[in-house]
């Protein structure tokens, strides 16, 4: 991280703070999303819970592990590891 100040540094910052806020929106809706699904899946089984929620549930888990992964498919096929220079 260049430290020294002007534009680089302020690059730098940007693109830190969208990482950080991109990987706490979708690791946020995951753990609130995935641990709610079997116990719905098997309210909706037995009646007491709407199907309609067990979709949307899955959407949610199935939407963000897709990003998730696409995120980790950009970062392999660009090359750049961490601690990488550049």
């Amino acid at each position: 991280m260049d430290l020294r100040g002007g534009k680089g540094a302020a690059r730098t910052a940007v693109l830190l703070s969208v990482h950080v806020l991109r990987a706490i929106v979708v690791i946020g809706s995951v753990t609130v999303a995935t641990p709610m699904l079997p116990r719905a899946a098997r309210g909706a089984l037995d009646g007491s819970r709407s199907v309609a929620v067990v979709r949307v549930l899955h959407r949610i888990s199935r939407v963000y592990a897709v990003l998730g992964a696409s995120g980790i498919g950009l970062r392999v096929r660009g090359g750049r590891g961490h601690g990488s220079p550049g």
